[in-house]
């Protein structure tokens, strides 16, 4: 306790010299030492990370990267704190450029490999690994291919409640295009009508620019194409009928369900009347059953005025009724 209260003592005097004390030989002495210990401290080896610049380059014509190729690699550096400085502080220098001279034999390559080249640009610094081991590649040589374009309804904006009288016309109908194999086969889902305008209703009749996305490294021999179609404007209606049965076994041993169908169609406002009147049958032919689940699907008779029938259910339950006859006495 003496001890303690001695120091104490001792301290508080020391701080009411403060005014006194020799501050440029204070200052003096905390730059020295700082600069012993940072001089130490440089000359002492350490290990960090850092991004160097590369480029690799397909010396093979007609051969695409379906995936971007690599601009840099993280990399583990070691050296003396003087030459990590430098290296951290370094003039920006160009990548380094590796060449694939066999692109469609090259899938992958051990990022080991490419440390003696990339070393050469960082003279000051030992690279020790890369933070990637394994560079993948996805190259695929550029093949031609001509494509039947097509042009169903869902690739044309018409105005809402109108339906085309007729499929819609392109031309020409076939292109050139060129590109990887794996996107070629799926060509016909890529390609894009950019139409002047939505919501289209009526005739139409212009030139249409056409366009694969950009990630599909396809291109064609043409970018516009002809289009013409017709469109009207339809009312949506409904009926239910009964459904009729024919060519069925005479015992009456096989029912139906349901025994009744729901027809929705389209017409034009002018053939309104007629539609309703008109007769419409829905039958189930016994020839056609589908064994395999007893099912039948429904024949629709109609006349043209009728648009895109569609019978619902799309398809018949067959169901088989032992009758009183057929029981076993017990």
């Amino acid at each position: 306790m003496k001890v303690s209260v001695a120091i104490w003592q001792a301290l508080r005097q020391e701080l009411s010299n403060f005014g006194r004390w020799d501050w440029s030989a204070i200052t003096l002495s905390f730059i020295v030492a700082t600069l012993i210990w940072l001089f130490n401290a440089l000359n002492k080896n350490y290990t960090t990370k850092i991004s160097v610049p590369v480029s690799f380059k397909v010396t093979v014509p007609n051969v695409v990267a379906l995936q971007p190729l690599p601009d840099k690699l993280e990399v583990y550096i070691s050296g003396t704190g003087w030459s990590l400085l430098k290296t951290f502080f370094r003039e920006e220098t160009p990548p380094t450029v590796f060449q694939i001279q066999a692109p469609l034999q090259t899938t992958a390559i051990a990022t080991r490999r490419l440390i003696p080249q990339m070393s050469e640009s960082l003279p000051d610094a030992k690279i020790e690994r890369c933070e990637q081991d394994t560079i993948r590649f996805y190259f695929e040589p550029l093949r031609e291919y001509e494509l039947h374009l097509p042009l169903g309804y869902e690739h044309v904006p018409i105005a809402e409640g109108h339906r085309f009288l007729y499929p819609p016309k392109v031309s020409p109908r076939r292109i050139k295009i060129q590109g990887p194999p794996s996107y070629l086969k799926k060509a016909a889902q890529l390609i894009r009508y950019e139409f002047p305008r939505g919501n289209i209703s009526g005739d139409f009749s212009d030139v249409v620019r056409i366009s694969f996305p950009q990630s599909s490294f396809i291109t064609a021999d043409l970018n516009q194409v002809h289009i013409s179609f017709q469109t009207a404007y339809f009312i949506r209606k409904e009926r239910q009928v009964v459904v009729e049965k024919r060519n069925f076994p005479t015992d009456s041993s096989y029912t139906v369900q349901p025994s009744t169908a729901k027809i929705v169609y389209y017409t034009l406002p002018a053939n309104e009347t007629s539609t309703d009147t008109a007769a419409v049958r829905v039958w189930l032919d016994w020839r056609k059953i589908r064994w395999k689940d007893t099912t039948l699907l429904p024949d629709l008779i109609t006349t043209e005025d009728f648009f895109e029938p569609q019978v619902i259910p799309s398809v018949f339950k067959i169901n088989y009724v032992k009758s009183r006859g057929n029981r076993r006495d017990r």
